[in-house]
């Protein structure tokens, strides 16, 4: 999904304001999409399953002290 001109806009805006470089909107499109890309692989939803697991080795594990 490609993103809108507001979205590609308010992109340059931050980008701006973050490292004082203007952007044109091609760069921006790019480096927008490579943004999502690798939140996309970063941020991926815990199935009940893996909360399950993770709170099961929690309680079972050696205590550390």
């Amino acid at each position: 999904m490609a993103p809108s001109n507001a979205q590609i806009t308010e992109f340059k805006r931050i980008y701006k304001e973050r490292f004082g470089h203007d952007l044109t909107s091609a760069e921006a499109h790019e480096r927008g999409m490579s943004l999502l890309r690798i939140v996309s692989f970063v941020y991926q939803p815990v199935t009940q399953a893996e909360i399950d697991a993770l709170e099961w080795h929690k309680a079972n594990e050696p205590n550390k002290h």
